[in-house]
């Protein structure tokens, strides 16, 4: 894994040539860009790429994340670069008679930042939360941790990457009350440190940025795109070494399953490469340089890490993955975040803020977007997000996808149109294909119609047992779509809203809650103990879930994809 590369804003000359003028076609003028503040990097890009172009108009707003929505809705703002909008929000689009439109450029990470010489590398999710839940309050409490009382920082109610935080990390979690006076007030309180010394809150990014950069007992959070690299690293392992504090074999991965390398005696010093990683154990594990044996992983059990004690930052890993834009890609890292570019849905063909719109997707907008951030850039299809309720049975292009359910397969492109509530109703129509029967007298009557012929099988296990493998993954794909659009209100309520890490796969974003649920559903079929329940998906799960997707003749992956929660609960 690679560091995160610097974030380098450059010109639009330096980055881009020849059709940039053809791809921004239409008015000779910029629109009215608002932004988060972690977008500002590439908004910035963006907006002196147009200027370089001779076009002329107002300078992007930088309002964040909430107040960019409502300029939106409001008409202050013509295009938004930034995270997806909140029930409150979209309420103020639904009051404002405003329809959205948007799409993802790309994911990025929710990282964690500490001071480069705290000797952690990383932590677990778990600890994390016990961290901003007040349960762990001294580093000592952590692997490899000195003992020191840690400063937590934390940002506003209404930022983008408060919401993040609160939504990713605590998903499926009891959440602390982040609003309660205490924490506005800056009054003592467990979360955030012992003594007022080391408390500080609802600092900016730069704030934070700074904070974590200059404590060396401190932790705070900030969308990766928007830490400078320059503050990265400060001794990034130079200058530090792995001291074995007792006699420890070296391996070659960080795993005690991985093959001995040979031992280092205690007292020994190697060269600390500035990397660490966590086993499923928990254990955190130091990667050094041996002379003869190359770079080697030692435990630090029986080792811990000395020297440097200059200012700088680092990245913690969070259940062994660094922040990286590999891990961000590949799903490794646990707190991904999506970026979208939204415009009102009503903006006319030719105007600035449309021809920006449609720009966003072409390879000229990757390379921008890749050289001013480090999001794993990946575009998705344009959906317009529905202020008004729409009755799904009234729904023309549901009424026609259904009858093609067993016998055309589906992509997530097929999907984006719809409302959680046409999603809905497609999943009744896979089954209804299927032969399923609806007590509903109109449900009944609606299928029989779509469909051509009455449903005999009364339950879905019935169905399910009867689906070609077509229907099955067509099932799949709607489910788990439908399970996303839910799982974007933090109140379960249907709303048409798009919140996946995983576009193009639909690959579901387990945690808390869910893991449990599948783990239970596992212990209830043998497949584990009912005490292995605990919420975290280790080895253990992995096995359990490979052996009953082997048992079922699913794909044995190991993860619990829609098609595989299907056939556990449905």
């Amino acid at each position: 894994m690679r560091k995160v590369r610097a974030l380098a804003l450059a010109l639009s000359a330096l980055l881009l040539a020849g059709s940039a003028a053809a791809a921004l076609a239409g008015e000779d003028s910029i629109p009215r860009i608002d932004c988060s503040t972690a977008r500002i990097p590439i908004v910035d890009a963006i907006y002196e790429r147009m200027v370089g172009e001779g076009k002329a108009g107002p300078e992007p707003l930088h309002s964040r994340t909430h107040e960019a929505w409502l300029n939106l809705a409001d008409g202050a703002a013509d295009i938004l670069f930034l995270v997806a909008p909140t029930e409150e929000e979209f309420r103020h689009f639904r009051e404002a008679g405003v329809d959205i439109e948007m799409k993802v450029y790309g994911y990025d990470g929710l990282v964690f930042l500490g001071n480069a010489a705290n000797p952690v590398g990383g932590l677990t999710s778990s600890e994390i939360r016990a961290i901003y839940r007040g349960g762990i309050k001294n580093w000592n409490e952590i692997e490899g941790g000195q003992d020191a009382a840690m400063a937590v920082y934390v940002r506003d109610a209404e930022s983008g990457s408060q919401r993040l935080f609160e939504s990713l990390v605590f998903a499926g979690y009891e959440l602390p009350d982040f609003r309660s006076s205490r924490y506005a007030t800056g009054e003592i309180d467990p979360a955030v440190g012992r003594a007022k010394s080391e408390m500080t809150l609802y600092l900016d990014m730069d704030a934070i940025t700074q904070s974590v950069y200059t404590n060396r007992y401190s932790i705070g959070f900030n969308i990766a795109s928007y830490v400078d690299a320059e503050f990265l690293g400060g001794s990034g392992g130079a200058g530090q070494f792995v001291k074995a504090t007792a006699s420890v074999n070296m391996r070659d991965d960080p795993s005690l399953y991985a093959s001995e390398l040979g031992s280092l005696k205690s007292g020994t010093s190697l060269p600390y490469l500035g990397r660490t990683s966590v086993d499923d154990r928990g254990v955190e594990w130091y990667l050094a340089r041996h002379e003869s044996k190359g770079e080697v992983w030692i435990s630090s059990k029986y080792s811990k890490l000395e020297g440097a004690t200059e200012s700088g930052l680092k990245l913690f890993a969070v259940d062994g993955a660094l922040p990286t834009t590999e891990n961000y890609a590949s799903g490794a890292y646990p707190y991904l975040t999506t970026s979208y570019v939204a415009i009102r849905a009503s903006e006319p063909e030719g105007s600035p803020a449309r021809a920006l719109y449609d720009w966003v997707g072409s390879e000229e907008s990757r390379a921008l977007i890749g050289a001013n951030s480090t999001l794993s850039v990946a575009f998705s299809e344009s959906i317009v997000l529905r202020t008004a309720e729409r009755d799904p049975y009234a729904s023309a292009a549901a009424r026609d996808l259904i009858p093609t359910l067993d016998s055309e397969r589906l992509t997530r492109d097929d999907l984006y149109r719809f409302t959680a509530g046409e999603l809905a109703l497609l999943r009744k129509g896979a089954f209804a294909i299927s032969g399923k029967w609806f007590e509903d007298p109109f449900a009944a009557g609606y299928f029989d119609q779509v469909v051509g012929s009455p449903g005999v099988f009364a339950t879905d296990s019935d169905v399910l047992g009867r689906m070609r493998e077509i229907q099955r993954e067509n099932l799949g794909l709607i489910w788990g779509y439908e399970r996303e659009l839910m799982r974007g209100n933090a109140n379960r309520t249907e709303r048409e809203l798009p919140r996946t890490i995983r576009y193009e796969r639909g690959v579901m974003n387990m945690a808390g809650e869910d893991v449990e649920a599948v783990q239970r559903a596992l212990a209830s079929q043998g497949y584990m103990k009912a005490g292995d329940v605990d919420g975290d998906y280790g080895r253990q799960t992995e096995a359990a879930v490979t052996k009953y997707q082997t048992d079922n003749g699913l794909r044995p992956t190991g993860e619990v994809d829609a098609e595989t929660w299907m056939w556990l609960f449905g």
